[in-house]
């Protein structure tokens, strides 16, 4: 959908790659931050980001200079 739009691709990240699938109750916040830390990990990694709930995309304009895109 993005190179259709003529649109490269920069960056792309899995978001609730595996907390979706836990019966958590009554987290600590250490607990918290770890599966926080961990799912930050993965979402980075194509090979779990693929089957994310959600991927976010970074894209910008093919051919465009950075100038152009981020206005500066």
């Amino acid at each position: 959908m993005l190179a259709r739009a003529r649109l490269e691709v920069v960056a792309e990240h899995g978001v609730r790659v595996f907390f979706d699938y836990m019966s958590l109750e009554n987290l600590s916040d250490a607990t918290y931050s770890q599966i926080f830390e961990l799912e930050s990990t993965l979402g980075a990694r194509p090979e779990f980001y693929a089957i994310a709930r959600y991927i976010q995309a970074i894209a910008r304009r093919s051919g465009a200079s950075s100038s152009k895109v981020t206005g500066t």
